[in-house]
């Protein structure tokens, strides 16, 4: 609005200019042909023409002063209502910066607590090092606990540990690694493989007794804690298996010899490894005392496959 107020009053000056101009000419050539009208030069009637249009120009002047007066008394009126708009606008904005402030601040009196709440929150949970099934709750939900205080007992049952002793009479019939039956009396029909994975240095005093362990695969989870089982060992008179480490391929795997009808295949069969040593190893499982198997061949092998014995094969009893 002041713009257009410097604006129209720069051209407001230029048009009272040429009005005063023009009616300033006028007035002098009135003048002039007045003088000439009375030497008898010029006559009245165009001497009183010229008075009539300097009185013309007189009057547009007037009138164009009048006009810019009241232009600029309006733009000038204009421009106050827009001065009053801007302050209004101005203190609007400066209102919505205030409530702007204010809802920042409460945004973040909001995070801080949030934080505060997740904190409190992480603290309230419990993340256990293992997976496994919750087997005794030792405090309830709102009771304060310490650090080093039991909450939860948990146990992993993926595999799972039968405790017994044995007598010392039979403690040179076992040995770390054996495979033993293990049966259940809450699942009798039921039977499980398990090992044994320790034997203890040292007798019970009391019942002289040596504490063993084995342990079961438990992968579905069935077998729970403080079961009863029954375990039976090998018999003592047993036959070993021992073949030599070079007949044990890769996965546990041993090729056995199968003959029919004078044709000599060969099939793959997993095995289960015991102790090595001296570039032998004992077989626990899959392999039976007094079948043939493959020490070594010229070329790789697949189940099925027929082969063709050595000589010194058909003449040993060793293939």
């Amino acid at each position: 609005a002041q713009a257009d107020i410097l604006r129209l009053e720069t051209t407001l000056k230029t048009r009272i200019e040429q009005a005063r101009l023009e009616a300033e000419q006028t007035r002098i050539d009135a003048e002039r042909l007045s003088k000439l009208a009375q030497e008898g030069a010029a006559t009245a009637q165009i001497a009183e023409q010229s008075r009539t249009k300097a009185k013309q120009a007189e009057q547009i002047l007037r009138n164009e002063e009048v006009s810019a007066e009241q232009q600029l008394s309006q733009a000038r009126t204009t421009a106050q209502t827009a001065t009053k708009v801007l302050r209004s606008a101005e203190a609007q904005v400066k209102v919505a910066q205030q409530q702007v402030a204010a809802a920042e601040a409460q945004v973040k009196a909001q995070k801080a607590l949030i934080s505060q709440t997740q904190t409190r929150q992480a603290y309230a949970t419990l993340r256990s090092p293992i997976s496994g099934k919750v087997l005794q709750r030792s405090s309830e939900t709102g009771n304060l606990v310490q650090p080093g205080t039991e909450i939860l007992r948990l146990g992993d049952f993926s595999r799972v540990k039968v405790a017994l002793a044995i007598s010392e009479l039979q403690l040179a019939k076992v040995r770390l690694g054996q495979t033993v039956q293990v049966k259940l009396d809450a699942f009798p029909d039921q039977s499980w493989q398990g090992s044994i994975s320790l034997i203890s240095p040292a007798a019970e005093p009391q019942s002289r007794l040596i504490p063993l362990e084995l342990t079961l695969a438990n992968p579905d989870g069935k077998i729970g804690s403080g079961l009863l089982a029954r375990v039976r060992f090998p018999q003592a008179d047993a036959p070993r298996v021992v073949i030599p480490q070079a007949a044990l391929q890769s996965e546990n795997q041993v090729f056995i010899l199968q003959t029919h009808k004078n044709q000599t295949t060969v099939q793959a069969r997993t095995v289960k490894a015991g102790a090595q040593s001296n570039n032998k190893v004992e077989i626990l499982a899959g392999l039976t005392p007094g079948e043939r198997y493959v020490l070594r061949s010229s070329r790789p092998l697949s189940s099925g496959q027929s082969v063709r014995l050595s000589v010194l094969s058909e003449s040993s009893s060793q293939p």
